[in-house]
């Protein structure tokens, strides 16, 4: 045992393992007791004092004092309500003494405070602490802390681990830095910085309020107001008339039994009314909505909002947004408003009304009487989905029966559904679009201008009033039994979904009062079906059948896709068409393509037509031109055909076989192929300006075309295609108008004069090996226009007159003669004993290959005698370069140039003089 009295200043002193008697007066002491049962007094000054062992009594006296409790729980500390701040370090689970304020958990779990304003310290074991009393400070550590401040206003700060808060005051104070911490709280507050989940306590009515985290607010059996500010929240009123806000986030709101009222706020919220009458509104954002049981009002505000009613007399709102609205069971109202809203009735007599928007409404098969549907005209295109039989109500645009049998439309233009069923559907007054779907339907248009598609089925389609559009969009479509009744107006049975070449069989079929057949491809099709309409519209058509066919009164409106492509077939039986068509379609090519079969057909042209081509085919055919056509092509093809032209341009082709063409009163075209000719053939241009144009395969360059034997009457002019043509002296001079692009051929002798033709065109003139004169001066006074690029002697004495423009005339080998008339000329000669004429006004030609001594220069039309005479009118002959250049006068206009040619080597025996 010991006594020990210190000083004033700081003493530090260890006991005995007796009992000791330990006091330190004044400073600030460190005292430790050690075993036994000591008396320790700090005296005045912040001491430290550890009693060890044993029973001790530990006194602080002034200051603030700490007390270490690291041995035994027995110990007594006595502290002056004035003693300063005291703080109790305890290794065990501790209750603060009177006037102790701080306790440090250094081990143990549980910490109390007393009745005055205390700090709880926990250590990282996971400590519960309990204020009681007194505005304390509890702080937790890393464990999973509980912590009670008690009575008063407390401060209270978890640290790492998932916390838990007793909140008694709206006053407390509860922060957190990390875990997932949760406030029990039986009073109104606010979450705390760093709080994660609020629960409330007791059985009254609290306002809880979150923070910007993700909150879980559990409400108890009171009615409380549940508010969770940022983040997304879930908000549980629990039982009782609960307000429940969700905020800002994507919020989770559950209201639970009881007369709630919840609000989404902002974000894409998730609200559930539960057991009560409750008012849920979504805010802004896309929310989903169930009001659960009870008569509840939801309202989704701005957003793409999803809601349901549940059970009960319930009132839906969309709001702004494109909505999805169901009733769910009981007579409930459904409000849509602006947006695209999607409305369902669900069990129950409900009203349903979409607002603006394109709205879809669901109309069920239940209910003792039907559920309304209100538009607003011009509200947008709005949809019904009807379960059972159903007719539109004003401003209800569509109508799709997915049960039931019967739908009736409105006074609007509407369009009407069927289904797999046998229905009924009328669409009264309007320009309605119906579409039966499976089964046997009856369809009604009613008046307006309708478009009636029956789809699968044996139907039968009335168009009734108003120009109708009856639509078969397959063939397999098309059966024995149905009826297409256009009814009043002019009404169209639409095929176009057909495709190329599938045939239009109405056998069966019962047509009534259709006026317009059309589609889009190549239809095939008998005569009765042809017979059957006023008007056809189709890329083409082909007819299965031969016979005797007047298409006068009807309008024929054939265009194909591809230009040139065939419009009408016929059979290849023989078939007699007259095309007597009322007028042309406005079509891209505005033509129209006429092929015969085999048989023998006759088939007139029709009239006001832009084009027509009319082919026979095979057979004997009869074919003859329109009236008021701008273009007509009439091809026999094979056989001994006969074909007319009549007004405008034709083109007629008579093709193989022995055939007769005469053309019309326009400028015709008569196309001969090679190897088409035939003796005994007739080719009579009629009135205008006709052309013969022989032409052949693209393969062949030369063409060789003999027309002996066949007789031309009033064709004015032949012309060919750019490659060589070989024909005769005699058949090309049966034409007064010629036009060869490329070469021109004579396949004999004799004299071609062509100064009196209208035309003659040619790039190229070759001569036979016949003695030929190819004469192309212009007659006196003619004003026709005679051109001739080339020509080539042959072998033969040949005689050629040029003209005024400049010509490269070659004489070939023999005796040729050669004046070049005007212009420049390019003269040779050839091999042979050739007389080159020049006259006055022949300009100055060029002689590529006079040869000395052989050749003659013909200047007798000058008068001359001699050279000396050539000299004395101021002519002369000169070297010029390489050249000799012989001039005619003093000016100089007329006159030779002998190329490659000395003057020394010309004399007199080389001129033929007067």
């Amino acid at each position: 045992m010991a006594n020990f009295t210190g000083t004033n200043g700081a003493d530090v002193y260890g006991g005995t393992t007796g009992n000791d008697t330990i006091r330190g007066l004044g400073g600030d002491d460190e005292l430790y007791g050690d075993a036994g049962n000591d008396t320790i007094d700090g005296g005045d000054g912040d001491d430290l004092i550890g009693g060890g062992a044993g029973t001790d009594r530990l006194i602080g006296g002034n200051g603030d004092d700490t007390y270490v409790l690291d041995e035994d729980t027995v110990d007594t500390i006595v502290e002056s309500a004035t003693g300063g701040f005291d703080t109790v370090v305890s290794f065990f689970d501790y209750t603060l003494p009177l006037n102790i304020e701080g306790l440090y958990l250094y081990a143990g779990t549980r910490g109390d405070g007393n009745d005055q304003q205390n700090v709880l310290m926990a250590n990282d074991r996971g400590n519960r602490l309990y204020g009681h009393g007194g505005d304390d400070g509890l702080l937790g550590g890393a464990g999973n802390d509980y912590l009670d401040g008690g009575a008063g206003n407390d401060e209270m700060e978890g640290g790492a681990g998932d916390d838990t808060y007793v909140i008694d005051s709206t006053g407390d104070l509860a922060r957190d830095s990390a875990g997932l911490d949760t406030a029990l709280i039986s009073a109104t507050w606010a979450a705390g910085e760093g709080i994660e989940n609020l629960v409330l306590q007791g059985t009254s009515g609290i306002r809880a309020v979150g923070n910007a985290l993700g909150n879980k607010i559990t409400g108890n059996a009171g009615a409380n107001t549940l508010d969770g500010r940022d983040g997304d929240d879930t908000l549980l009123g629990g039982d009782g008339d609960d307000k429940l806000l969700g905020g800002n986030g994507t919020d989770i709101l559950d209201g639970g039994a009881g007369k709630d009222g919840l609000d989404g706020g902002a974000g894409d919220d998730t609200l559930k009314g539960d057991l009560g009458d409750d008012t849920l509104t979504g805010g802004i954002g896309k929310d989903a909505l169930d009001g659960g049981d009870g008569d509840d009002i939801l309202n989704g505000g701005d957003g793409d909002d999803t809601l349901n009613g549940g059970i009960g007399l319930d009132t839906l709102i969309g709001g702004i947004g494109k909505d999805t609205l169901d009733g769910g069971d009981g007579d409930d109202i459904l409000n849509g408003g602006d947006g695209d809203d999607t409305l369902k009735g669900g069990l129950g007599d409900d009203t349903l009304k979409g607002g603006k928007g394109n709205d879809t409404y669901y109309v069920g098969a239940d209910g003792t009487s039907p559920d309304v549907v209100s538009e607003a005209g011009g509200d947008g295109i709005d949809t019904v989905i009807a379960d059972r039989d159903y007719t539109l109500g004003a401003g209800i645009e569509k109508l799709v029966l997915r049960a039931g049998t019967v739908g009736a439309g409105n006074a609007d233009n509407n369009t009407i559904s069927g289904n797999s069923g046998s229905n009924r559907l009328l669409g009264n007054a309007g320009d309605d679009t119906i579409s039966g779907g499976d089964g046997k339907d009856l369809l009604y248009g009613g008046a307006g201008a309708d478009r009636l598609n029956g789809g699968v089925g044996v139907d039968k389609i009335f168009g009734e009033d108003g120009n109708d559009t009856l639509i078969v969009s397959s063939p397999a479509h098309l059966l024995a039994g149905e009826v297409y009744d256009g009814g009043a107006g002019t009404d169209t049975l639409d095929v176009v979904a057909f495709g190329d070449g599938q045939q239009v069989d109405f056998s069966g079929v019962s047509i009534r009062n259709m006026e317009i057949l059309t589609s889009s491809g190549i239809l095939t099709m008998s005569l009765k079906t042809l017979k059957s309409f006023d008007t056809i519209r189709a890329a083409a058509i082909q007819l299965t059948e031969g016979g005797r066919i007047n298409l006068s009164g009807l309008s024929l409106q054939l265009s194909s896709v591809v230009a040139y492509q065939t419009n009408l077939l016929l059979s290849n039986t023989a078939t007699v068409v007259n095309l007597g068509l009322l007028d042309a379609p406005a079509y891209p090519y505005e033509m129209l393509s006429v092929a015969g079969g085999d048989g023998n057909d006759e088939i007139t042209a029709g009239r006001s037509w832009s084009k027509m081509t009319i082919s026979g085919g095979g057979g004997n055919d009869i074919l003859k031109g329109g009236v008021d056509i701008a273009s007509t092509v009439l091809d026999g093809g094979d056989g001994d055909d006969r074909l007319y032209g009549t007004t405008g341009s034709t083109t007629l082709v008579g093709g193989t076989g022995k055939d007769m063409i005469r053309g019309g009163s326009g400028d015709d075209t008569i196309m001969i192929l090679k190897g088409d000719l035939v003796a005994g053939e007739v080719y009579d241009g009629g009135d205008g300006i006709d052309w013969v144009i022989p032409y052949f395969q693209q393969s062949q360059q030369v063409a060789t075309f003999d027309f002996s034997g066949v007789t031309f009457r009033n064709v004015e002019g032949l012309k060919a295609q750019n490659t060589t043509l070989n024909i005769s002296v005699a058949d090309i001079g049966q034409f007064d108008r010629v036009y060869i692009p490329n070469i021109l051929k004579l396949t004999s002798g004799g004299v071609l004069d062509i100064g009196s033709d209208t035309l003659f065109y040619a790039m190229r003139v070759q001569f036979s090996n016949h003695s030929t004169t190819l004469d192309m001066r212009q007659d006196a006074g003619a004003t026709n226009k005679v051109t001739v690029f080339y020509v080539s002697g042959g072998t033969g004495n040949d005689t050629i007159y040029g003209n005024a423009i400049a010509q490269d005339i070659s004489g070939g080998s023999g005796m040729d003669t050669i004046d070049g008339g005007g212009g420049a000329d390019r003269l040779t000669g050839g091999a042979g004993l050739d007389t080159f004429v020049f006259g006055r006004g022949s300009d100055i030609d060029s002689l590529l290959d006079f040869e000395n001594g052989k050749d003659r220069i013909d200047v007798s039309a000058f008068g001359f005698h001699s050279l000396d005479d050539l000299r004395a009118a101021g002519g002369q002959v000169k070297q010029q370069g390489a050249d000799t250049l012989i001039t005619f006068d003093a000016d100089s206009n007329d006159g030779i140039l002998l190329l490659n040619t000395a003057v020394a080597a010309i004399d007199t025996g080389d001129f033929l003089f007067a």
